[in-house]
């Protein structure tokens, strides 16, 4: 059996603590909205720079039959601010999701260098 992994978009347009809350909303909706893997799903956090290239990718795993949650942020006006997908076993499926880069918090690179 192959593992699944769920994968996490996340805005970088917003503070860096808001990306944490951001990011695990959407993790934890799509959660329950999900089958449950048979074994632990490990978590991918990538990165897009705002809410339209969110929107894209989310355009962009409707077409490719991807499942995901898009998580709305009701506060500060900010709208949808991450999502994640349904557990993904195929590497076909988790080839498409290279297109993004992987998560970095901008304080941890601040605090790096």
């Amino acid at each position: 059996m192959l593992k699944p992994y769920v994968y996490v978009l996340v805005r970088q347009d917003i503070s860096p603590a808001q990306q944490l809350v951001q990011a695990s909303h959407a993790a934890l909706e799509a959660g329950f909205r999900f089958t449950q893997p048979e074994q632990t799903a490990s978590v991918i956090v990538l990165a897009v720079p705002d809410r339209d290239a969110l929107q894209a990718a989310a355009t962009r795993l409707e077409r490719y039959g991807i499942e995901h949650h898009m998580f709305f942020e009701p506060d500060f006006e900010m709208g949808h601010s991450a999502l994640a997908t349904r557990p993904l076993h195929l590497p076909k499926e988790r080839h498409l999701m290279r297109k993004y880069p992987l998560f970095h918090s901008r304080e941890a690179n601040h605090a790096a260098g």
